[in-house]
């Protein structure tokens, strides 16, 4: 289904239709250039993070954002973080293409905005992050949740695939390279409220 330019219901009738036991003998999956709706909520934005593409790329920045700056909303993340602006449940599908640092996670609504370490993405029981870095010794993977970090040794890339079942209580991160996807990690949990995706 790559570049057939899936919509938002179309990736929910899709997820619905993954779920039943025809989707059993499904191997590959290719939804990249299709649009599945995330696109980051300005209002939790850290102040020192820029907004670009229609609020579809995120980078950090040393100098305060005079954008954000200028609003103020409490659900503004005080770390350089950022949510995408819907929450999900159900079996869901997403790509993130990174470079440098980033934590590609999801976590509840009620995480903490403030600077305190417990607030960072996958630092508390509230979030599950995969934290990818580009160091002088290659690039690293580190799976974070409350006080867990488990260092990951894995072929890197810069593209990672997040596959939510929210009902089935896993999210796993794969890394995609050449068309094909493989596993970096799997969390398992009890989810009990809706994941928004974050960075």
């Amino acid at each position: 289904l790559s570049g057939c330019q899936v919509t938002e219901d179309g990736c929910s009738f899709l997820a619905s239709a993954l779920k039943s036991n025809m989707a059993s003998h499904l191997k590959q999956l290719d939804l990249s250039y299709n649009h599945p709706g995330d696109n980051v909520e300005m209002n939790t934005a850290s102040r020192r993070l820029v907004l670009a593409e229609g609020n579809r790329e995120v980078k950090t920045t040393k100098m305060v954002n005079a954008t954000a700056a200028q609003t103020h909303s409490e659900d503004r993340f005080k770390r350089s973080q950022v949510f995408c602006d819907e929450a999900q449940t159900g079996l869901c599908y997403w790509e993130v293409e990174w470079k440098g640092t980033v934590g590609i996670a999801v976590a509840y609504n009620t995480v903490g905005r403030k600077w305190d370490s417990s607030s960072g993405l996958g630092s508390n029981d509230m979030s599950w992050s995969l934290l990818c870095s580009t160091t002088v010794h290659g690039n690293t993977y580190t799976a974070l949740h409350g006080t867990m970090s488990t260092p990951i040794k894995e072929p890197h890339c810069q593209k990672i695939a997040v596959m939510l079942d929210w009902e089935g209580g896993t999210l796993s991160y794969y890394s995609v390279s050449s068309g094909k996807l493989s596993l970096i990690h799997t969390f398992e949990a009890k989810f009990t409220e809706p994941l928004l995706p974050g960075f």
